[in-house]
């Protein structure tokens, strides 16, 4: 049973077109007001003409429980016996009798805009059914495909992105490595072709059996540096007040903060403590530092540990831990 609303208009009239196992139909009283007959003429021509029409073609025998179903026919009754729908067939046959003006006018009417309204619709789009089902089908997917396709993009974005903001900081580090890198290369070739022409000059004059300055210097530095050990105990002792004084003016200025070698150097500067890093530039006695802070990690000065702090962007930091009433 179909529940689509559909409006037809019959000679002035709006008609609520019902439909009964997929048929149009029509009430007996629904013919009595659309003719203008008094209640009644459609139901007595029926039952004169009954033994003419076949049941479930020319009209159907609907149970209450049925035909309440159907909004305008319950509106339209209020009794709960079966009622008589009748199909296109069976209304021609009845109305035979009727053969006023009004009635041709009527069967014409209910002809082509009742009974066949349906049925045209029905066709049209039963010829297209396949081209529109074929359509949908291509339409979803490629609105998937579309989905997709976006999410991708957006995903793609989001990453060029997070490289736009990284990339100048990136570029940065690898400058800075790259210079530390050369740096430490040409310390390292200065000082092995150092040491390979000395060793060039005492293995001549070796050969020769002559004395060489040089080979004296070398030979002093050795002597010397057993000396310097004599005194590393009073330069160690020093170097550990300074940074103990180092250590102390870090902790006023930065706490328990985690911060990189970039922090820590101005501090030197700025306070003229006498820490004793090598380098003629400061690129090289920042990265003397650093190696220096790394060396002491774990050390206490006065009342703080140095620690090494997680890093940041591939940077080692560092930060001071608190003991004050240990040891």
């Amino acid at each position: 049973m179909n529940h689509d609303k559909m409006i037809v208009e019959i000679e002035g009239r709006q008609v609520e077109r019902i439909e009964y196992k997929d048929h149009p139909v029509i009430t007996l009283r629904m013919i009595d007001e659309l003719h203008e007959r008094p209640e009644g003429t459609a139901k007595n021509s029926f039952h004169r003409y009954e033994d003419k029409l076949i049941e479930n073609e020319d009209f159907f025998r609907v149970p209450y429980k049925e035909w309440s179903k159907i909004l305008s026919v319950q509106n339209m009754y209020r009794s709960k016996t079966a009622l008589i729908f009748l199909t296109e067939s069976g209304y021609l046959m009845i109305v035979k009798p009727f053969g006023d003006d009004l009635a041709w006018k009527v069967q014409r009417a209910l002809v082509r805009n009742y009974f066949a309204a349906r049925e045209m619709l029905r066709g049209a789009s039963s010829v297209y059914d396949p081209e529109i089902k074929a359509f949908l089908k291509e339409t979803v997917a490629l609105l998937g495909s579309f989905r997709k396709e976006l999410a991708s993009i957006r995903n793609g974005l989001e990453r060029s992105r997070d490289i736009d903001r990284e990339l100048p900081y990136l570029m940065q580090q690898a400058v800075h490595l790259i210079s530390e890198v050369r740096e430490e290369l040409a310390q390292t070739r200065k000082e092995r072709d150092l040491f390979r022409d000395r060793l060039f000059i005492l293995q001549d004059h070796i050969e020769k059996g002559t004395s060489d300055p040089e080979a004296s210097e070398i030979t002093c530095s050795y002597t010397s540096a057993e000396s310097s050990e004599t005194r590393s105990g009073d330069e160690h002792a020093h170097e550990h007040e300074t940074l103990k004084d180092f250590i102390a003016v870090w902790w006023r200025t930065f706490g328990n903060d985690r911060v990189g070698v970039s922090h820590l150097y101005p501090l030197i500067k700025e306070h003229s403590i006498p820490l004793n890093l090598v380098g003629g530039t400061d690129r090289s006695r920042s990265i003397c530092l650093g190696r220096k802070l790394t060396a002491i990690c774990g050390q206490r000065f006065g009342d703080c540990i140095v620690t090494e702090a997680k890093k940041w962007r591939n940077v080692k930091r560092y930060s001071l831990c608190r003991v004050i009433g240990e040891g």
